[in-house]
């Protein structure tokens, strides 16, 4: 299968709105809009949630994606989008 990874960051700890990757937006949570949309883009093969929180990247939350969870790792509002595979395979990141 080629194509694109596609990396969703989705945080647990907004600072503006608690829990928005959770909210419900038309009766899905608004993580699985994102999900929706990246699976239907051409180009992508798999669709990757990133998230600290074990309910933002769980299947029933973002279906059709493949979760990973670091929840034991700080992240903060500044990690970048470059540093999330990172945490998840090991690296130096941010370490």
């Amino acid at each position: 299968m080629s194509g694109v990874l596609a990396i969703i960051t989705a945080r647990g700890g907004s600072k503006g709105l608690p829990g928005n990757n959770l909210r419900s937006l038309g009766g899905l949570p608004l993580i699985a809009w994102t999900v929706r949309a990246a699976l239907e883009a051409t180009c992508v093969a798999r669709v990757i949630v990133s998230s600290t929180t074990i309910s933002i990247s769980t299947p029933k939350t973002a279906p059709g994606s493949m979760p990973f969870t670091a929840t034991n790792r700080p992240w903060t509002t500044c990690v970048g989008s470059v540093s999330v595979p990172m945490l998840h395979l090991g690296g130096p990141a941010l370490k």
